[in-house]
């Protein structure tokens, strides 16, 4: 880490970047660990039943309801793994299949013809729906929450 300049009673690095201490307790820590169990829960039962697997939806149903209801947030790489239709958890040929379209598109700047490769990463699930994401543009693309040193560990 860089070197700590502090001004006043704040911390900041090289950047500007007010640099604070992760918190001593972290709230809602029964929320958390009661929503990681739902999802985990939901996992398993959708390993052991394959597509009939209603309990499975309805930990997730709960999951969902006990999340908006309390404000807290799920981590993007757990929404991606739920279907937002039919509230299953997403597993590769179990529940869900995953296929990547490429597509090549001409993007005109300033005068000059730049031809990009942009890669899709498709999401079938069961029910119809579809996901996708784009892949080809960046690949080493991290969202926040998956850089290091974001998280806590509880």
């Amino acid at each position: 880490m860089a070197k700590n300049k502090s001004k006043g009673n704040q911390n900041m690095d090289e950047n500007g970047t007010i640099l604070a201490n992760p918190p001593k307790a972290i709230g809602n820590v029964e929320l958390f660990q009661r929503l990681n169990y739902l999802y985990q829960l939901s996992t398993w039962n959708t390993m052991l039943y394959g597509k009939n697997d209603a309990m499975s939806r309805s930990y997730i149903k709960n999951l969902d309801f006990i999340s908006k209801k309390t404000k807290c947030g799920l981590l993007p790489s757990i929404k991606r793994t739920i279907c937002k239709k039919c509230k299953r958890v997403l597993i590769p040929k179990k529940t869900c299949t995953y296929s990547v379209s490429s597509k090549l598109s001409k993007r005109k700047k300033h005068d000059k013809e730049k031809i990009r490769k942009n890669e899709d990463f498709i999401v079938t699930c069961v029910c119809g729906e579809v996901k996708t994401f784009r892949v080809g543009l960046n690949r080493s693309h991290a969202t926040f929450y998956e850089k290091e040193g974001t998280l806590i560990n509880l």
